[in-house]
């Protein structure tokens, strides 16, 4: 894969989260991916299908969330679309790796709190569990995987020369 197209990856990628920063600020509760209903009900503690309802208090999370990751999105377009050659931008590189790396170790285990939410018979008497940040998980270590082939951390072996 070229460095440019891991690059671009890590652009479009960041670009979604700095949409979802934007709805978080502006349009907080509302859905638009599918399944989101689930997410959000569980994150904003609502029933189901009422999380434009939600309390002040999850309007104010929700924005600060947003407004975190909007920022930390627009860094990393900006580190992308400069083509990460400067010590800054590799510094930065490895640290979203990192950081990415860690927010999956935190993430993973909530599959198994909102499995225990949808399957509570109080909570939900008819429904599956819906909820799952596996799909986020996965977005997160695609992106790590194109940080490092972007930084060149990654290359191909050498080829032997034939004399």
């Amino acid at each position: 894969m070229p460095h440019a197209t891991a690059y671009g990856i890590v652009a479009v990628q960041a670009l979604f989260f700095f949409l979802g920063g934007i709805r978080d600020n502006f349009m907080t509760g509302k859905v638009i991916m599918p399944d989101e209903e689930y997410l959000q009900s569980w994150w904003y503690g609502v029933p189901l299908g009422t999380s434009e309802t939600h309390s002040d208090r999850m309007e104010c999370t929700a924005n600060g969330w947003g407004t975190f990751i909007g920022i930390i999105a627009l860094t990393k377009i900006a580190v992308a679309l400069t083509g990460g050659k400067t010590t800054l931008a590799k510094t930065l590189g490895t640290l979203y790796v990192l950081g990415n790396i860690w927010t999956i170790k935190v993430f993973l285990p909530m599959n198994d709190l909102m499995e225990a939410h949808w399957t509570n018979k109080k909570n939900n008497p008819a429904m599956e569990n819906k909820g799952s940040v596996t799909p986020f998980c996965a977005m997160l270590a695609i992106e790590s995987i194109c940080w490092i082939v972007a930084q060149g951390l990654v290359t191909e072996p050498p080829k032997p020369k034939i004399h």
